[in-house]
């Protein structure tokens, strides 16, 4: 077929005195024409009737030359109804004016999607609004030749329109699927967003692509080894240098990159720490036109807030196998609403009498868990941790001094953490900063790992709205040269709407984290098996939805208990990834399998057997004392359940620190490998509803609610041999 597209062209080329040439690039089709042209933008001082909007002729003449080369773009798009807006009959310039105002500056031609046919785009264009008038030129060019009409004279279009229309459709036809399958698609925008405009052509967008690594199966291999007790290189953590062996892209994947960003005069401004992220800046019309997308602004009804998104993206065919994800893409920001924290009573009632409580246990901590409770409930030593070299890494802060006057005063108050920003990263200093999710992970981090050193890592997205906020402080983190031995996370996303090539990228990063012996623990989500919060739209007939990045086989996830006695908090997200398969470490192990026999045909079709099962662990997660805004409240979610985990395994480092050990590092092999068995308090009642249905329950052994369990500290440090 390109042969005989290639002949009719060079047929046509001589006929009209022009050259031409059929290439693909970006897995479509181009017919590149190339005439000696010159063009100049004149600005004009005239308005334009009823409009305050500057107007513009393009004129020919000796001025300056833009580009010799004219691209034509043959694609195949979903089709659509021919636009709306049709160009009215005047001369030339008028045309150009019309379309100038219109397209361009009123950013009108969201909608003129190219329909099937031809998409002129003229390339690196010195002026800005020439540049847009070519490309509104080019949609509209687009949909006339859809409804059969010639397209509209004017300077951009005059190569085109030596060509017979009837052979640019014929081509067109015959290379209606050379764009191929986009790589991330979705119907429509998700809810509470609506479509506000299109991003004009020439703004600068941020891109950050997702670079294929040489072995991240090396990676996986080499981070399975050093955290499984008994292998040869357990706690031989990685150097950076060591991690980027497996990360850093092939030659020919940089190759690939160099020659794309190069062909389009495209500069990287930054490449990761681990060599296989590439942030660029381009166009909104660069973007549209090499990834076959279509950016436009999307507006969260709610908050207001504006994102720029596609709801669809391809890899372009020369990048194909050396480009994974490119960011933004078709993943929207997702809206989280959390409450404020609840204000304690006043004085707090006494424990209801159905709920039992553990011994030396006040009843009262079943509706205020203080800091004084956890540490009884779990055998927390109050002792300041035996080595400092332990350290661990939260990500918000506020109001941390009042709270350990209040419920720690056996520490110095003037124990606090340490501040690192990153990507644009903020300090807040005022009540209103971070807000309630920083001071509980805050306040329970400093407040029951006694004497070790805390972190803040501040960055510049937040994490509640755009998942590349994981990639920065990932990406930071491993960058150290002493990174901290742990990381908890308290936000998350459901599964269904982050795009699996991101989640992936997303959990691959945390993979190399973990290489360099850094525990992570993520908060397992709270809406039961609906999701990340509790989700009244997911109904009997719907599938269970799970939590990223959760179901991420490189991190630790914690679920939640609910009272002294610890039952199976009803919130505590749980059950199996739609996008990871079962790990090793879990399918090596009889507890996925025993917990699923059990289950039977219960819930068969909601959910992903063969899918990473979650949470692994857990820890209270309701009517936990904090200070907000300088007032004794309340919090609860497994938000409060991951600090509190990671802090536990902080302190458990720092006693391996001080008798010369190495640090856990990645948790899950070891829990998985029944080296702890006995060493949690395994949570045998309670279940996670959601979606019009109980749920899954907890059990003996492993479940996914509670995962293996509570701590038990002295029984975790003597499995440890400690």
């Amino acid at each position: 077929m390109t042969i005989i597209c290639s002949i009719l062209i060079e047929l046509i080329g001589r006929r009209k005195n022009l050259k031409l040439d059929l290439f693909q690039c970006s897995g479509l089709l181009y017919l590149r024409i190339l005439q000696e042209k010159w063009i100049h933008a004149v600005k004009s001082t005239r308005q334009s009737t009823g409009s305050t909007l500057p107007s513009y002729s393009l004129l020919s003449g000796p001025k300056t030359i833009v580009r010799q080369s004219r691209t034509l773009r043959i694609v195949s798009l979903q089709p659509r109804e021919p636009s709306h807006m049709a160009a009215p009959d005047m001369s030339p310039r008028k045309t150009s004016e019309w379309f100038l105002m219109h397209a361009c500056h009123k950013a009108d031609y969201a909608g003129w999607r190219t329909t099937g046919m031809l998409t002129l785009f003229p390339h690196d264009l010195s002026v800005s609004d020439e540049r847009c008038l070519a490309s509104a030129h080019s949609r509209v060019y687009s949909a006339l030749l859809d409804e059969g009409k010639r397209a509209p004279a004017g300077p951009f279009l005059e190569p085109f329109n030596m060509l017979p229309i009837a052979f640019l459709s014929l081509l067109a036809g015959l290379f209606a699927t050379a764009e191929g399958a986009p790589h991330e698609r979705r119907d429509s925008a998700p809810s509470g967003f609506v479509l506000t405009s299109s991003v004009p052509p020439t703004d600068i967008l941020p891109f950050r692509l997702a670079l294929t690594p040489q072995d991240f199966s090396g990676l996986e291999r080499t981070l399975y080894s050093v955290s499984t007790p008994g292998d040869a290189q357990y706690g031989k953590h990685l150097s950076l240098e060591e991690v980027q062996k497996f990360t850093t892209p092939a030659s020919a994947t940089l190759d690939a990159i160099t020659s794309f960003l190069s062909a389009h005069n495209l500069t990287q401004t930054r490449l990761s720490n681990g060599k296989n992220w590439l942030n660029v800046n381009m166009t909104a019309g660069d973007a549209n036109m090499l990834f076959g997308a279509n950016y436009s602004v999307f507006t969260h009804q709610e908050t207001g807030e504006k994102v720029i998104r596609t709801l669809e993206y391809s890899i372009p065919q020369e990048l194909e196998g050396h480009v994974q994800v490119v960011h933004p893409g078709t993943t929207f920001p997702q809206h989280i609403k959390r409450s404020k924290p609840k204000a304690i009573p006043s004085p707090p009632p006494t424990a209801t009498s159905n709920h039992s409580t553990r011994a030396n246990l006040p009843s009262s901590c079943n509706e205020n868990m203080t800091p004084a409770c956890l540490l009884e409930l779990y055998s927390i030593p109050t002792a300041l941790a035996p080595s400092k070299d332990s350290r661990l890494v939260v990500t918000s802060y506020e109001e941390e001094y009042k709270f350990l006057q209040q419920y720690r005063s056996d520490l110095d108050p003037s124990t606090t953490f340490t501040l690192q920003t990153v990507a644009g990263g903020k300090n807040p200093q005022d009540p209103n900063g971070i807000g309630a999710e920083g001071t509980l992970d805050i306040q329970m981090t400093v407040g029951l790992a006694s004497g070790i050193p805390v972190t803040l890592l501040a960055t510049g997205e937040s994490n509640l709205l755009d998942p590349v906020g994981f990639i920065n402080s990932m990406d930071a983190l491993l960058a150290e040269s002493n990174p901290p031995q742990v990381v908890t996370i308290s936000y998350g996303w459901d599964e269904d709407s982050i795009a699996p090539a991101l989640a992936s990228t997303i959990c691959n990063s945390f993979a190399q984290v973990g290489a360099r012996g850094v525990s992570i623990l993520v908060a397992s989500g709270d809406g039961g098996v609906s999701g990340g919060h509790a989700n009244t739209s997911c109904t009997s007939s719907d599938p269970f939805l799970p939590v990223f990045p959760g179901t991420c086989p490189f991190v630790t996830a914690v679920g939640s208990t609910i009272y002294n006695n610890e039952t199976a908090a009803y919130f505590s997200s749980g059950g199996f990834s739609n996008v990871f398969a079962t790990p090793s470490y879990q399918s090596s192990s009889p507890y996925v399998s025993n917990y699923l026999k059990t289950l039977g045909n219960t819930y068969k079709g909601r959910y992903n057997a063969s899918g990473r099962a979650f949470p692994d662990v857990a820890t209270i997660g309701d009517y936990v004392a904090i200070v907000y805004e300088g007032i004794d409240q309340q919090e609860g979610g497994t938000s409060c359940s991951a600090p509190m985990f990671a802090s536990v395994v902080a302190l458990l480092n720092s006693e391996l620190l001080a008798a010369g050990k190495s640090v856990l590092g990645f948790l899950n092999p070891l829990l998985w490998s029944g080296k702890f068995d006995g060493a949690l308090n395994d949570v045998t009642t309670g279940s996670n509803p959601g979606c019009g249905s109980n749920g899954f329950s907890a059990g003996a052994g492993w479940d996914p609610v509670t995962g293996f369990g509570t701590p038990n500290y002295p029984k975790m440090k003597a499995a440890l041999g400690l």
